[in-house]
Parts: C-alpha cells; sequence; structure tokens
C-alpha cells in the first residue's frame, strides 16, 4: 500500500526469498513430581517478508527486510501432585521470552520487530478425579512493552486473562488430559 488514507493504492513489488539460520539448545527431563523442557534458540534471518512503514509511517506493504534476528527461551514445567493414583493435581507453567529485531537496518536501526512481546507465558492448576471429573484454573498473559510498529513509535503494554474450567471425562470419549 502507498499514498496517505483515505487514498491508498496498491503497490506491486518482487519479494525475495526469505531465509534462516537457526541454533537451538534445551534440555528435558524430569525428577520426581517435576518435569521440564527448556529451550534457547536463536535465528539469523535474511529477507524476512514483513509488512514495512516508512519511517513518517507510510504503510510499504510486504517487503525484505535487511537481517534481522530472533531470540527466545521457552520454558515448560509441570509439578505433579505426589499422591500415587493417577489422578494427580498437575501444575503447569509456560514461558516464553523473546527478543525479535533489526540488525543495523538502515531505517530501523536495531528497534524491535513489532507483534512480538518480549514475554509470554501461561498457568494452570488442574484437578482431575478418578471418576473422570475435572478442574482447572489458569492465568494466559503477555507482560512487558510490545511495539506496535516497526519504528517503535507506539507499544501496547501487555495483558493477563484468568480463565476457569471444568468437566467430565470417559474413556469413551477422552483418552488424554487436556
Amino acid at each position: 500500500m502507498s499514498g496517505a488514507y483515505p487514498h491508498l493504492s496498491r503497490r506491486s513489488q518482487s519479494l525475495q526469498i526469505q531465509r534462516a539460520t537457526t541454533w537451538e539448545v534445551g534440555t528435558r527431563g524430569a525428577h520426581g513430581p517435576l518435569s521440564w523442557d527448556v529451550t534457547a534458540y536463536r535465528g539469523d534471518w535474511t529477507n524476512e517478508i514483513l509488512r514495512l512503514a516508512d519511517a513518517k509511517g507510510a504503510a510499504l506493504g510486504a517487503v525484505n527486510a535487511g537481517p534481522t534476528r530472533h531470540l527466545g527461551v521457552e520454558t515448560t514445567g509441570t509439578l505433579a501432585s505426589p499422591r500415587p493414583e493417577p489422578a494427580a493435581d498437575p501444575q503447569r507453567e509456560r514461558g516464553v521470552g523473546n527478543r525479535f529485531y533489526f540488525e543495523n537496518d538502515p531505517v530501523f536501526g536495531r528497534n524491535r520487530l513489532a507483534g512480538a512481546p518480549p514475554h509470554i507465558g501461561s498457568a494452570e492448576l488442574l484437578y482431575e478425579h478418578p471418576s473422570g471429573f475435572f478442574g482447572a484454573a489458569g492465568l494466559d498473559w503477555t507482560a512487558g512493552q510490545t511495539p506496535v510498529d516497526h519504528a517503535g513509535r507506539m507499544t501496547y503494554g501487555g495483558h493477563t486473562l484468568a480463565h476457569l474450567r471444568a468437566g467430565w471425562r470417559s474413556k469413551a470419549w477422552t483418552s488424554l488430559p487436556m
């Protein structure tokens, strides 16, 4: 898109293939009632396809960005009740911390890429009874300042969502806990 609202026009341009070299290292394990997955990653991108705007905010449409980098850590942990029966009270937590940014772009420098929150996560406490009844309480959150535009002029401060769920499982309908 180009032009100013309401006189926008569609501009066509050819795009290069985007490519990335990504490195990951992680661990998965369990010890007693605790199990975990932790992964750290780094992706170096060339020609990443992004919807960009120029320094004044005018839409440029989909373009190949200069070099970009994606860094992050993803974690998942589960703490199960020490009770011996299979109907336990697991506590699950998931979290992601990341930094996606331009690598010395001529317009955006080392700004963060828009739309990628620095921290997201969830936590849930689940109770399952041997009769099939289950109930859970949980939280999902986005934390930190998330850039709305690649120029970093506007940010979104995040949110938290609380939820409750309950139900009943039958071996005829559900074989694995959700």
